[in-house]
């Protein structure tokens, strides 16, 4: 057999705890370290492989006497070394076989694995349950490298926008141009992570190639995606981005010849002080989705507070901080 399985056990963990590393016997102890910290990396956090120490021992998984001497404050080497007559593994470079070439048949502890002291240990029940990524939601069978490495790429979900009608959503990501999705489902909360990088780096394609530009439309439709590009010359005086959508063809020349400011921010601008609740929260969704947050004031016209920056705008600022904030001016 070219194999070993070695039963191992986290220093300080009940016996009920141990989990086995199934390893070819001619690799080195630096791999078994390797295969020990994949196997356990959901116990501790910011741990590397070599930090491990790992001390052969063999003690029977009956004689639990031995391993409650592990819970005393008594130095843990000493426990390892004179209770548990251990000893510990550090030529890193040397094959497995020689170091466990004489292995229990029976039911036996081989190898107590210690981590370095100034790691958090979590704790097992925690470190096990299930857990969500917080962009997407994602689950996953406790912290993980397969989590870790989600959450790393996994991008955080964008503000659902308002409901186009026609099954069409706008999708807005904070001070960036709203993209249209042809999807039906309105909550995107389960999409592709790099659907939305996409879309997101599609709608700032005014800097983009053309080729780059088919190139993302092309990733996109490869997720069932159709992105379409909203009035693209023309831009909101007042939130500085291109408008979502127009209720009718009258109302985009309206808006191109004479106003300059998109449905959104009109609706919102000129909201009464004294107009419903529900009116105001809707015009607040509406805001926060280009980036800002409404501020209702006793007289016309209503303040905003810029997100990216936390300025608070009112008076005739409010018709040119969103690009100059964009541009960083």
């Amino acid at each position: 057999m070219s194999s070993l399985v070695l039963a191992c056990l986290i220093f300080d963990d009940p016996i009920e705890n141990t989990f086995t590393i199934d390893i070819n016997k001619n690799k080195q102890i630096s791999h078994l370290k390797d295969a020990i910290k994949e196997k356990i990396e959901h116990r501790f956090e910011k741990i590397d492989a070599n930090d491990l120490e790992l001390w052969k021992v063999n003690i029977s998984t009956s004689d639990k006497s031995k391993f409650e001497q592990l819970k005393t404050n008594t130095s843990h080497e000493l426990i390892l070394k004179n209770v548990l007559g251990g000893e510990m593994i550090t030529d890193v470079e040397k094959n497995i076989k020689k170091v466990f070439n004489n292995l229990s048949k029976e039911e036996h502890i081989n190898i107590i694995v210690k981590p370095p002291a100034h790691i958090p240990k979590l704790d097992h029940a925690e470190a096990t349950e299930d857990v969500k990524c917080p962009h997407c939601q994602a689950t996953f069978k406790s912290k993980n490298r397969n989590y870790k490495k989600h959450k790393s790429t996994c991008k955080p979900n964008v503000t659902l926008g308002v409901d186009m009608g026609n099954g069409l959503i706008g999708i807005p990501s904070e001070n960036v141009i709203p993209w249209v999705s042809s999807v039906s489902d309105k909550d995107l909360s389960q999409s592709e992570s790099l659907c939305r990088e996409l879309a997101i780096s599609f709608s700032r394609s005014n800097d983009i190639s053309h080729n780059r530009k088919e190139i993302d439309r092309l990733m996109l439709s490869a997720f069932g995606r159709t992105v379409s590009e909203a009035f693209s010359r023309n831009i909101c005086v007042v939130c500085g981005v291109r408008p979502e959508r127009f209720h009718n063809e009258a109302s985009r020349q309206e808006y191109e010849k004479i106003s300059g400011i998109c449905p959104a921010c009109w609706e919102t601008e000129t909201l009464p002080p004294d107009d419903t609740i529900e009116q105001i929260k809707r015009s607040q969704q509406i805001l926060l989705s280009y980036g800002r947050e409404f501020i209702l004031c006793q007289q016309l016209p209503h303040a905003w507070k810029c997100l990216r920056c936390q300025k608070v705008i009112q008076g005739k600022e409010r018709l040119t901080h969103a690009v100059k904030c964009r541009e960083g001016v």
